[in-house]
């Protein structure tokens, strides 16, 4: 297997090979029947990863990527416009031909739009510029959909990989190789859900056995293997339970009111009110319409998980996250709102489908999209752990295709019928929160609190206040080595002075400039570096020959006389333009020597505590400087 350090340390060496590499990739990708088989979305991840990472230029490689991807798509157009008569004959073409028909009636109604859109359509999106030469579409058209198209599809799938390069940097280096381990994990098991069904028929055929016998033999075991490994992790606190209180910090890191209501929003589809309403409703339209395999499916269905999730909540004894002052009395293993909604969405999956394998392609997107957002508020809302909501996943499945074995008769249900039972669930929903209005009100338990600590100004100076501010995941970030008391244009005036440059976020040209740059990837992250949940109040950077040091600081949680301390870390960076992949990170210095000759009277230099001495490349020295509440 070819070791991904190795290959990032040959494109360190040789960036040209990252860009030919990022050209391969995009042109592959491209062409028809290969570009199919060809994982883009993980092999341009990591293309975005060595652009994050300042392994490879951000404008090259998307020009390179963006060429490839055209000349792939070119390749294809010309292939079908070519051969049209003989490409029908292939088998790949033979055994899509439904999909092909689809694509056709696309192109012949949208035009270049439905090539712009084609390339982002899993099944189809390699075979379209082929489709589009079948169709004998004029070429100019065929470059007018193509063009913008190679450019999005280059931007959207690199972006993954940026984002996360950008987000290990303040990351340590242990949870981001255990992240990306874990990932691997889930693109297999994704790999294996996804073909579950031609796996099962194509061992039915090998082994002349049922293949919803086989299907559900392989849910358990695949299934429950997963789900009783998680309870050996959690109760050993071993492997995959490392990651649930580093992922419960980087989701707290992220809340802002608009999204907490959101994603309780997105929970309630797992209340007692939506789900006792949903069940009712759905009763109701079974025996109306005579579907009563529907009802008794919900019921098994309901009925077997939700005994399953209270057993080993009693067995597990696994305490819920705390958020602020809240302390909930029950247990949080496994999710319950989780396992109830994908029981309620898988029901709704089966039900609209006619044989083992779903006839309704949307219902499974369907599923993955309520349940994945159900899983994700309850993280995010801190109302539990990772492993708790991946948990519930996992048991609920094979329940699911064990339902769907001992309950196998029963009509289609229609589409019509089921936006009608969610309307009026959702109608039953809102009305009961209306008449009982405590949830509405239950965001407020979910707020973290911001702490204010009143300190006297004489005793400011000989106070020892935080020394540390923390990471999204909560390890240890950084020390606090400058303290700063006064106005931000006193600030201001003290650093231009001394030839910093004060860090305008809202400018673009430093946000496009940014990709660029490995400097701006500290002096403007893409993930923010936060204190108390908030951004820097004001950061500053200066030069000085192949050193870079970096000025940032935040508003504290003590107050002098109404007015914050500000907080702040000054760093070191030695050749900060070279590149930084997760497992090479730079070597960062705290130090206050850039500022012990600034043009300002009002500063003493203290030597705090050794408690911080895991901070190896500090000296445990802060200068506090006191500001005029006027601009100098």
């Amino acid at each position: 297997m070819l070791n991904s350090n190795f290959l990032i340390g040959k494109v360190i060496q040789e960036p040209f090979i990252g860009l030919v590499l990022a050209f391969l990739f995009a042109f592959i990708e491209a062409l028809p029947i290969v570009g199919t088989l060809v994982p883009g979305i993980a092999l341009m991840s990591l293309v975005g990863y060595w652009i994050g990472s300042n392994i490879i230029s951000f404008y090259q490689t998307v020009l390179v990527c963006f060429i490839g991807a055209l000349i792939g798509d070119y390749i294809s157009y010309w292939v079908g416009l070519k051969y049209s008569t003989n490409i029908m004959n292939i088998n790949y073409f033979k055994k899509r031909a439904s999909l092909i028909e689809k694509a056709e009636y696309f192109l012949n109604k949208y035009g270049a739009f439905a090539i712009i859109i084609g390339r982002f359509v899993g099944p189809v999106r390699s075979s379209v510029p082929i489709i589009a030469g079948l169709l004998k579409m004029n070429v100019s058209m065929f470059f007018l959909g193509a063009v913008p198209s190679a450019l999005l599809w280059t931007l959207i799938y690199i972006s993954p990989g940026v984002i996360y390069a950008s987000l290990a940097m303040s990351l340590p280096k242990s949870f981001s190789g255990q992240f990306l381990s874990y990932l691997l994990v889930v693109f297999i098991f994704s790999f294996y859900y996804r073909y579950q069904f031609e796996i099962s028929q194509y061992l039915s055929r090998k082994l002349h056995y049922s293949a919803k016998m086989i299907h559900l033999i392989l849910s358990f075991i695949t299934s429950w293997s997963i789900f009783f490994w998680i309870i050996y992790s959690v109760i050993t606190h071993s492997m995959i339970d490392h990651l649930n209180m580093p992922i419960y910090y980087l989701f707290q890191s992220m809340r802002t009111i608009t999204w907490d209501h959101i994603m309780l929003s997105i929970t309630y589809l797992g209340s007692v009110n939506f789900v006792a309403s949903f069940v009712l409703i759905w009763t109701i339209f079974a025996f109306l319409e005579k579907r009563y395999t529907h009802m008794q499916h919900l019921f098994l269905n309901l009925f077997i998980m939700v005994i399953l999730t209270h057993l080993f909540k009693a067995i597990t004894l696994v305490p819920r996250p705390m958020i602020g002052d809240l302390i909930s009395s029950s247990y949080s293993f496994p999710s319950g709102h989780t396992a109830v909604v994908a029981s309620i969405m898988a029901t709704i999956r089966w039900a609209c489908s006619n044989n083992i394998h779903p006839s309704l392609k949307w219902t499974n997107n369907l599923y993955i999209l309520v349940v994945g957002l159900t899983a994700i508020s309850r993280v995010y809302l801190g109302m539990h752990w990772l492993t708790d909501v991946i948990a519930a996943i996992f048991l609920a499945h094979p329940i699911y295709c064990l339902s769907s074995v001992i309950i196998e008769s029963k009509s289609e249900l229609k589409i019509q019928s089921l936006l009608k039972i969610i309307l009026i669930s959702l109608s039953c929903m809102v009305v009961s929160m209306v008449l009982f209005p405590a949830k509405i009100d239950s965001i407020k338990n979910y707020q973290i609190n911001r702490p204010i600590i009143e300190i006297e100004e004489n005793n400011w100076q000989s106070k020892e206040l935080s020394l540390l501010r923390y990471n999204r995941t909560h390890q240890t970030a950084e020390p606090f080595n400058i303290q700063y008391l006064g106005s931000m244009n006193t600030l201001d005036a003290i650093m231009a002075q001394d030839g910093w440059s004060k860090v305008d976020p809202n400018n673009l040209s430093n946000v496009i400039y940014r990709l660029d740059s490995a400097k701006f990837a500290y002096t403007m992250p893409f993930f923010k570096q936060l204190y108390l949940g908030q951004d820097p109040i004001a950061s500053y950077y200066k030069n000085q020959g192949k050193t870079l040091y970096v000025l940032k600081l935040w508003q504290s949680e003590y107050y002098i006389k109404n007015q914050a301390v500000l907080l702040g870390t000054i760093i070191e960076v030695d050749q900060p333009n070279t590149p930084h992949p997760w497992f090479q990170k730079h070597k960062r210095i705290y130090t206050i020597k850039p500022l012990t000759h600034v043009n300002n009277n009002h500063y003493i230099i203290v030597k705090v505590s050794t408690k911080t001495s895991l901070l190896n490349q500090w000296d445990h020295q802060v200068i506090k400087i006191e500001g005029s509440n006027e601009s100098i």
